[in-house]
């Protein structure tokens, strides 16, 4: 039995043994189907005859799985066609001559590119959004900014706002949330202001709704609080023709495939800091100084006392293994141009949404 398989035996333990013959033919993995609408290659499925059939497990099998979804949801049972956009780039990656795969001048360009996008002077690509927020918070501690370890983080939210708090042990402070546009509750968050002085707010645009940035950057000035914006959900999101994710210190985005643009796996980092860029660059890839600007590389070197050789393998931060590849910017520079066309066919979709 496949891997898949194994997996499908797991989770359909968990389904009851008896079906309402009325309401249901098969026993279906369900778990499974935004996978498969997604990328069947990856997906099996299995079912269970009520009659007494056994249990099928069809691993990888594109036919069975498509005609299965046509019988069960009445879908086309054409096999999945992988997105152009994808496709392409790739395809125009691999052509090139000795195309170098891992971190390399594309990731450069598809930041820069990005920066320009976004308005805000540096970027830094990593492997997913969920280490941006970790490295985030990471520059932050080991670039000595923070006046407590106190880190406030709204209650809706994304488990890896809250986890890299406590990973790196800090203290989360957990504010409410409104029901208008659901990120912190204005005046629960003055409140932990005032009670808690925290270094830190970890905040979260949800959903692609804004929030009011006036008032929360207002907060966080009067209350000397560095201001994080996670934008994951809210990408080419403006309040009052200004992008979320130009707000605060540093922000944050996921390019996750579920999300605006995709480069499969991935995350961005954003800010205005030369100082905070250049310390992100190096926790990013172990601490190290070689993808540093040679006035920072020369600057760590004369005051750690490393020489121009030794300092290949001199490590001056607690860092990480976040690096992206060639593979991944280059399939995000295609798409770069198209955020503004798609984040407006968003908007139209939502505002259908309401009317019907």
């Amino acid at each position: 039995m496949g891997i898949l398989s194994s997996l499908i035996t797991s989770l359909t333990a968990f389904y009851p043994e008896s079906l309402d013959p009325n309401t249901s033919k098969d026993l279906v993995n369900v778990s499974m189907a935004r996978i498969l609408g997604k990328f069947p290659t990856f997906a099996a499925w299995s079912y269970k005859k009520r009659n007494g059939h056994p249990i099928i497990y069809p691993d990888n099998d594109l036919d069975y799985c498509s005609n299965f979804l046509k019988m069960m949801f009445e879908l086309p049972s054409e096999p999945y066609k992988p997105n152009s956009v994808v496709t392409d780039a790739l395809n125009k990656l691999l052509k090139t001559k000795n195309p170098i795969l891992t971190q390399s001048k594309n990731v450069k360009l598809f930041e820069k590119k990005w920066s320009k996008w976004l308005g805000r002077k540096y970027s830094v690509f990593c492997n997913s959004g969920s280490s941006a927020n970790l490295l985030m918070l990471s520059a932050l501690q080991q670039g000595e900014y923070l006046k407590n370890n106190k880190v406030v983080v709204p209650s809706v939210a994304w488990a890896t706002d809250l986890s890299p708090v406590i990973q790196l042990g800090l203290e989360p402070l957990l504010c409410d949330s409104n029901m208008k546009d659901l990120s912190v509750d204005l005046e629960h968050l003055e409140r932990i202001f005032q009670e808690e002085s925290p270094s830190v707010l970890m905040f979260v645009s949800v959903l692609g709704l804004v929030p009011d940035m006036n008032k929360i950057v207002e907060l966080c000035f009067e209350y000397d609080v560095i201001l994080l914006e996670d934008t994951c959900e809210s990408m080419g999101c403006e309040y009052k023709e200004r992008k979320l994710g130009t707000f605060g210190k540093m922000s944050s985005f996921s390019t996750f495939f579920g999300h605006h643009i995709s480069t499969i796996e991935g995350g961005i980092i954003s800010t205005d800091d030369k100082d905070l860029y250049e310390l992100l660059v190096s926790i990013r890839s172990h601490g190290w100084d070689r993808d540093l600007s040679k006035e920072t590389q020369n600057k760590l070197q004369k005051e750690w006392g490393v020489s121009e050789f030794n300092a290949l393998y001199t490590f001056y931060y607690s860092g990480f293994n976040m690096r992206s590849t060639d593979l991944q910017a280059y399939i995000g520079l295609t798409q770069i141009d198209r955020l503004d066309d798609w984040g407006k066919k968003r908007e139209d979709n939502y505002h259908l949404y309401r009317i019907l």
